[in-house]
């Protein structure tokens, strides 16, 4: 568990960058990189998820560490849990996923790193099963993303029963997808 000061002090840091991003975009991606197995160096680390910076303090760096190691061990471990902020309710969804609030930016950060995730490499079917995966937390980005989600969907369930559907499997298909590409050959990504 990381202390209450060294995440103020990150979060302190990330008002001074170019992306601003939240608690929850910055956990979603470090989440996202463990799923994926891509281990990217700090300062790549750094431009990918804060653009330009003027400069890092000692304390700052090493809790983004920190988290990114937690991240690694916690999803390759199958302990990862969702920030508990990141509730759905089952009605009433549409303030929920509105924007900064915490379910849509932890998804934004997963899909953010999934973006960088290098699939090159990858048997088709398991390039597929990242993009499937990626769609899923897209899902959750935002109301209009949950929406195009539901669209041509059979009626069996209301918009609200669907997302809840889904926001169950996060869990379960991020895993699946850190075990899918753990037996194949995967390269990461150092810069």
């Amino acid at each position: 568990m990381l202390p209450a000061a060294m995440k103020k002090a990150l979060i302190a840091f990330t008002e001074t960058t170019e992306k601003q991003p939240n608690q929850y975009v910055i956990e979603g991606f470090l989440v996202g990189l463990a799923a994926t197995q891509n281990v990217l160096r700090a300062d790549y680390l750094l431009q990918t998820l804060f653009g330009n910076y003027q400069s890092i303090h000692k304390i700052q760096l090493e809790t983004l560490l920190f988290m990114c190691e937690e991240a690694y061990t916690l999803v390759t471990e199958e302990e990862y849990q969702l920030p508990k902020a990141c509730v759905l309710p089952k009605k009433e969804i549409e303030p929920v996923l509105a924007k900064e609030q915490p379910l849509p930016s932890f998804c934004q950060g997963v899909v953010a790193a999934f973006d960088i995730a290098d699939t090159t490499d990858l048997p088709t079917l398991t390039r597929h099963n990242v993009n499937n995966v990626r769609d899923l937390f897209h899902s959750f980005t935002s109301l209009a993303a949950a929406r195009e989600s539901y669209q041509g969907m059979e009626p069996v369930y209301s918009f609200e029963q669907h997302m809840q559907q889904l926001k169950r499997s996060l869990k379960v298909e991020l895993f699946a997808l850190k075990d899918a590409l753990s037996w194949g050959k995967r390269t990461t990504k150092r810069c």
